[in-house]
């Protein structure tokens, strides 16, 4: 327990009970998988069709260029491309958020995804075919397929969600149950845009005032979070921080999703890769906590495993960076430190030394010099940092060790970064803790918002909301904003 009198969070963050929300967008995901395989299928057969009957190609060519019994054999012999094909498609739909099983009510641009994801696997495919010489292999036959399963994909699609909004039309019990919280034109026009059925998959089923403080927020919002409630629409512009974060922080201990309109985090965060859009109104989504749990054991093991792998081939590197901080200051080249993990459980974090030995006992005298607010102490010229250090930290170099901690199972590559043990007592309200419901990483969502300007409350929001949306997908786009930021050292001192 903190000075502050808040526990220290513990387990997922909810109860366990079941989310029927949650059932219907993972149905709505796996139609669209189903969608999606269908429609590859069907472009292998329309394309092989054409190209071994007489059809298009006898046409054009003016005789068979196979016999039938060499069709019978390339049939068998390429089928099993298109699960090849599947596997990437299927990763590039879900970077694209074509996967989103209605859980974003704005429409996704469906051509352009499709258009680009099979585009990008083309590519591959023409790279794969130019270096591998075989008979079996026709140069126009899977690029093909590529270019059929463009429309076909489309048209699939389209039909599918005409049928699920009919269907949503006709029975909101299969949509989901959505409180509203509000009354302003803000809220008067949602709920005018539910009522004519153009928010998908949302049917509102109850209505009450946005509640002004976390007090209040904990004596009533719990009253109306009954079994039969889904969602959460919280839509008030003048509601504060710390009132918003209570209620997603009761949503998520009660495993219910919300879409806030929230213009503080819209202006730390991307809104068009982390939020909803309705009508021009911008909405930040806190999903349940049920949405977002996935197979941690299975996660870890291929981390460590990339993580051992690193450290053979990073091990010359390694070196060479520890004997450059201990010919600039002496003693040892990693710093070793207390950290907060995933439910407050301790261990030791592992970095590269930056700062002259005894550092940490200096911090008193330069707190009057802090540029952020918190458990944050960040000072652009700090003097304790040496130049070999202020290198490693603008390249995050000083990071890799930490490869150490993801071998332990400690901690991860994406996730909200670990803070000391002393800054503890920096956590405010009780939401902040809601960001050690993840495993620590060492890279996060605030890093690439703005790294070292990124104050301690923002941090804590951008964390709470990483835990609640975390995914594959969003590891991915972390990462790779990551690299753009150490490359241009955006934020970074």
């Amino acid at each position: 327990m903190s000075k502050t009198g808040h526990k220290m969070v513990s387990g997922t963050g909810f109860s366990g009970v079941q989310n029927r929300g949650i059932r219907l967008i993972k149905t709505v995901m796996a139609i669209h998988v189903f969608d999606d395989l269908l429609s590859l299928i069907f472009s292998y057969f329309l394309v092989y069709h054409f190209r071994f009957n007489r059809t298009v190609f006898n046409v054009l060519s003016g005789k068979r260029v196979f016999e039938s019994s060499y069709a019978r054999v390339y049939f068998y012999k390429s089928y099993l491309y298109i699960f090849v094909l599947a596997f990437f498609l299927f990763i590039l739909y879900s970077i694209f958020e074509m996967y989103e099983g209605h859980r974003r009510i704005r429409r996704t641009p469906l051509l352009w995804n499709t258009i680009v994801s099979n585009g990008i696997v083309l590519a591959l495919v023409a790279v794969y075919l130019f270096f591998v010489k075989s008979r079996w292999h026709m140069r126009g036959f899977i690029p093909l397929i590529l270019l059929v399963n463009i429309p076909v994909t489309v048209i699939v699609r389209k039909l599918t969600n005409v049928i699920i909004s009919k269907l949503r039309r006709h029975f909101p019990g299969i949509c989901s149950r959505t409180l509203l919280l509000g009354f302003n034109d803000d809220a008067e026009f949602i709920a005018h845009q539910a009522s004519e059925g153009r928010l998908k998959g949302v049917f509102i089923t109850q209505r009450a005032a946005a509640f002004t403080s976390p007090k209040m927020m904990r004596e009533n919002l719990p009253k109306l979070l009954t079994p039969e409630i889904d969602m959460v629409f919280l839509i008030d512009r003048e509601l504060p921080v710390d009132t918003i974060m209570e209620a997603v922080k009761i949503c998520s201990s009660m495993n219910k999703g919300m879409k806030v309109l929230f213009p503080r985090f819209l202006t730390l965060y991307n809104p068009f890769s982390s939020g909803d859009m309705i009508e021009g109104i911008p909405l930040v989504c806190f999903s349940p906590p049920e949405f977002v749990v996935n197979n941690k054991k299975l996660q870890r093991f291929f981390l460590r495993a990339l993580a051992l792998a690193g450290v053979i081939v990073l091990t010359p590197f390694l070196l060479i960076i520890s004997a450059l901080i201990r010919m600039e200051s002496p003693g040892k080249a990693l710093f070793a430190q207390q950290r907060y993990g995933e439910n407050g459980t301790k261990f030791t974090m592992f970095k590269f030394r930056t700062m002259h030995v005894g550092s940490e006992k200096k911090i008193g005298e330069l707190r009057e010099h802090n540029e952020t607010d918190g458990a944050l102490f960040k000072m652009q010229k700090d003097p304790r940092i040496t130049r070999i250090g202020g290198f490693l930290r603008r390249t995050s170099i000083d990071e890799i060790p930490q490869i150490i901690n993801i071998l332990r199972g400690e901690m991860v590559v994406v996730g909200p970064r670990p803070l000391p043990v002393a800054d503890l007592d920096e956590y405010k309200d009780s939401w902040h803790f809601m960001r050690q419901n993840s495993v620590p990483g060492i890279t996060c969502v605030w890093q690439v918002s703005g790294r070292s300007d990124i104050g301690f409350e923002d941090m804590c929001l951008l964390d709470a909301w990483y835990w609640l949306n975390s995914s594959k997908t969003l590891d991915i786009k972390i990462l790779v904003r990551t690299i753009w930021v150490v490359l241009f050292r955006s934020g970074a001192y």
